[in-house]
Formats: structure tokens, C-alpha cells, sequence
């Protein structure tokens, strides 16, 4: 979904959290204390690095970040000689944190499909289940707090791909697949519909 993530309000917060993974990634001191911090309060993973073509990766990349809030700040608080001034800035903005877990939420229901979606033996009605439960995540969340105009965005850009896979053929697929047969409603619209 990198048209959710090409609207404004998302760039700015994602490549805020890259640019966090970044500096932490390719600085020595730093990262060997945001490890000592992380493992002392328990957390094991640390930050992951994201690929723009993989759209999974740069979700797992600003969940890293999400996981982390406590141990970055505890470094800010501790060793903020060790930080670039832009780097502190990011991590001492609370809003970045509460803003980047509101993304993080809203990304994680497309982070599951496209990984289900990309299995090996996926087939087409497998596709139009696991598109089903996206459109009812999206429908569901709780976007509270976003922008009005990336919630907009959002649906629409959801709308755009909704008509591409929800045609007749993905419609068949699902209806006679056999592990799907009876979560299909059989009544007589269906079947003239098929």
C-alpha cells in the first residue's frame, strides 16, 4: 500500500523514524548503549532497516521504533551527548511516538495480508478471504487522531485496489473453493451474481 504511505502526514512520520533507525544503525556508541538499555528493560529486538520496495519491511521498521520508545528516551535522558541534536529532537518529540503508533496500527492489517497474500500456495480465493478481512480491519480501526485528510486518503486509496480484486472471477473463486463454501452466503443474488 505505498500509496497509503505516499500521502504526506505518513512520509514525514516514517522517514522520521528511518532517519532514528538510520543514525542508530550506522553509529557504534549509540547503538551498543540503546542495546544495553533495551536488554535491561527486557526488549530483545532492536532496529530493523527498511526497503521502500517492501512495504512489510518499512511496517516491521517503524514498529522497531514503536518498541524502542522507552529504551530511546531512557538514552536522551542518559547519554544525549551521544545523539545528534536532530536524532534527540525526534525521540524528546512525544508526539512523534503517539503519532508513529496510530500509522503503525493502521499499517499492520496490510503488513498481514500482503505477507499471506505473497505465501507460496495462495490461491485466488485465499486472496479475496484475506482481502475481505482487510477491508474489514479497515472499516473497523480506530483511526482516532489521524488527520482527516490521510483517513481520506486512506479509504480511497483502499476503494482504488477494491475495485480491481473484487470482480466476478475472484467472486467464483471464493464461492466454490471448498474451505469457503459455507462462509459464502448462498442465496439466490449469489447465484445469479456467479
Amino acid at each position: 500500500m505505498a500509496s497509503v504511505m505516499g500521502h504526506s502526514y505518513a512520509e514525514k512520520l516514517i522517514s522520521r523514524a528511518q532517519r532514528l533507525v538510520t543514525f542508530f544503525r550506522a553509529s557504534h556508541q549509540p547503538l551498543a548503549f540503546l542495546k544495553k538499555l533495551a536488554n535491561s528493560m527486557g526488549i530483545k529486538r532492536m532496529l530493523i532497516t527498511s526497503n521502500k520496495t517492501r512495504f512489510t519491511s518499512v511496517h516491521a521498521s517503524i514498529e522497531s521504533v514503536v518498541r524502542l520508545q522507552s529504551a530511546l528516551q531512557e538514552v536522551v535522558r542518559q547519554r544525549a551527548d551521544l545523539l545528534s541534536p536532530l536524532v534527540k529532537g525526534i525521540i524528546e518529540d512525544d508526539m512523534f511516538f503517539v503519532r508513529l503508533k496510530q500509522i503503525c496500527k493502521l499499517l499492520e492489517p496490510f503488513s498481514l495480508v500482503i505477507a499471506a497474500v505473497q505465501a507460496a500456495r495462495t490461491t485466488l480465493a485465499d486472496v479475496m478471504r484475506y482481502w475481505l478481512f482487510l477491508a474489514k480491519q479497515v472499516t473497523g480501526s480506530s483511526s482516532d487522531g489521524l488527520p482527516p485528510d490521510f483517513k481520506a486518503h486512506c479509504f480511497m486509496a483502499y476503494n482504488l485496489r477494491h475495485e480491481e480484486i473484487v470482480n466476478p472471477l475472484c467472486k467464483l473463486a471464493l464461492f466454490l473453493h471448498p474451505l469457503y463454501r459455507d462462509a459464502v452466503s448462498v442465496r439466490k443474488e449469489n447465484w445469479k451474481e456467479v
